[in-house]
């Protein structure tokens, strides 16, 4: 029978250091596809935002946290915020000196402040990963103004906080149909905040409404992550895998842990539940 498997990017198929995938996971997943196993792509990333995984060849691709998806090239689940909810967003960002970006399907918007915190993180960054990130389709896409914003459909909105009392004050705002993950620590890169979209979109609700598609059930379905954005899609699937270099919390869910992303940690598990092997 078809398993279905899917995979975060950050952490989990590319690495932080390198941002490259590595051979042993393009192997995995190649053999996984040709025992006749569906592979997808399950990211946080907008679909505009695929540096690193654009010739990767798998089945299928869930976006901005479950609330977009295609197969094939055509679009099969598409959850945007409603606007009047993007524009409350917005206001009470401003309001509370949040920096956010907006992220729709082909291109983004951020304010001045997150502006500001981005400049200010990649400065600590090695020279040549902020030539990578200057370079890359986030950066030339991803970063239009956001007074030229026009309503257009937004799938998620990251926020970044440098007080908080600034993130208490936004969270207390925030409608309740909406749901945030906080995911990043400002010792760690000089930025705390996290991800919205709507209340009862995730990662892991789309994967298994992927997998129902294709007539599979959920313990068909393996999930691989790293961070918090990743916790429903371990809790969802049939077998939730932890990378070892994935968040304590996140390990602590999974079913499973693997080993670290640079020591083979996908290609590790997939050989340990024969998703590599032919039938």
């Amino acid at each position: 029978m078809d398993k279905y498997i899917f995979f975060d990017i950050d952490g989990t198929l590319v690495s932080h250091g390198n941002r490259t995938v590595p051979e042993s996971a393009k192997w995995a997943i190649e053999q996984a596809r040709r025992s006749g196993n569906k592979c997808f792509l399950c990211t946080g990333r907008a679909h505009y935002m695929q540096d690193g995984v654009e010739n990767l060849e798998v089945d299928g691709v869930i976006c901005s946290n479950g609330a977009s998806a295609e197969i094939d090239g055509k679009r099969v689940l598409s959850r945007p915020i409603p606007s009047n909810l993007i524009h409350q967003l917005m206001k009470d960002c401003e309001e509370c000196h949040v920096g956010y970006s907006l992220q729709g399907y082909d291109k983004g918007w951020m304010n001045q402040l997150n502006r500001d915190i981005f400049a200010r993180m990649n400065r600590t960054l090695p020279k040549a990963m902020q030539e990578h990130f200057k370079n890359s389709r986030y950066f030339m896409r991803g970063q239009n103004d956001i007074s030229t914003y026009q309503s257009e459909d937004i799938y998620k909105v990251d926020v970044s906080f440098t007080e908080d009392s600034d993130m208490q004050k936004f969270s207390e705002h925030m409608d309740p149909q909406l749901n945030f993950i906080r995911m990043l620590s400002i010792n760690r890169n000089m930025r705390d905040g996290g991800e919205i979209t709507l209340k009862g979109v995730t990662k892991g609700t789309a994967a298994i409404a992927i997998t129902k598609q294709f007539g599979g059930k959920r313990e068909d379905s393996y999930g691989f992550g790293d961070s918090l954005n990743d916790l429903d899609l371990l809790k969802q699937c049939g077998t939730g895998i932890a990378m070892g270099n994935a968040v304590e919390e996140l390990k602590k869910s999974a079913d499973f842990v693997t080993m670290d992303i640079l020591d083979d940690g996908i290609a590790w598990a997939m050989n340990y539940f024969h998703l590599t092997r032919q039938a």
